[in-house]
C-alpha cells in the first residue's frame, strides 16, 4: 500500500508547476490576469482555432491557480477575458446580515 504524506496547498501547487516549460507558460498567463484592473478586459489575438483553444485553456488554468473567477470568450481569432466579481460565500453573507 502507498503511504500518504500531508503537505501544504502552496507546496502542492509548486510541485504541480514543476515542469519548466509548463511553469513559464502558466506564469505568463497569470500575468495577463494580474495586469487587469477592475472593469478592464484583455484581448489576445490568435493565429487559428487550435491556438485559440490552447490560449483559452491556459487562461482557465491560470485563473484557477490564482483563484480568480473569470470569464473567457473566443470570438474568431480573438480570445477575450475579464474578471468576474466574487460572490461571497453563504457563511460570509450570513455574517454580514447578523452584524
Amino acid at each position: 500500500m502507498q503511504k500518504m504524506r500531508k503537505i501544504s496547498i502552496d507546496e502542492a501547487r509548486e510541485i504541480a508547476r514543476s515542469g519548466k516549460r509548463e511553469a513559464s507558460v502558466l506564469q505568463r498567463f497569470e500575468k495577463y490576469w494580474t495586469a487587469l484592473a477592475e472593469g478592464e478586459a484583455g484581448k489576445l489575438k490568435v493565429k487559428d482555432s487550435r491556438e485559440g483553444f490552447r490560449v483559452r485553456a491556459n487562461l482557465k488554468r491560470s485563473a484557477k491557480s490564482l483563484e480568480i473567477r473569470g470569464e473567457i470568450r473566443k470570438r474568431g481569432n480573438e480570445v477575450l477575458f475579464w474578471k468576474e466579481p466574487t460572490i461571497p460565500s453563504k457563511s460570509a453573507r450570513a455574517k454580514v446580515r447578523t452584524s
